[in-house]
């Protein structure tokens, strides 16, 4: 089972009401730039437990080499706007 980790989401609002998230940082710190959101919908994390409006995105940071790297993630969003991810253990 994985674990639940909240994380800081910088985010932008539309006019429409939309939400999409633009960084996300993780605990340690380091910050993922989301590329590109995929898919949105209300879903349950299945791994962690939990549940709410699930972005898909693409996230890019850079390697120690100092070349990008993509990746993509899930980042789910609480009804209480809290932010979390699926961790391994």
């Amino acid at each position: 089972m994985a674990r639940k980790v909240y994380v800081r989401v910088n985010a932008t609002f539309g006019t429409d009401g939309s939400i999409s998230p633009k960084v996300i940082e993780w605990e340690d710190g380091t910050q993922y730039q989301v590329e590109r959101v995929l898919d949105v919908r209300r879903a349950a994390s299945m791994r962690a437990g939990g549940s709410g409006i699930r972005y898909q995105v693409r996230v890019v940071w850079d390697t120690p080499e100092g070349q990008p790297a993509y990746a993509v993630s899930y980042v789910w969003r609480e009804d209480d706007n809290k932010w979390f991810v699926e961790a391994k253990n």
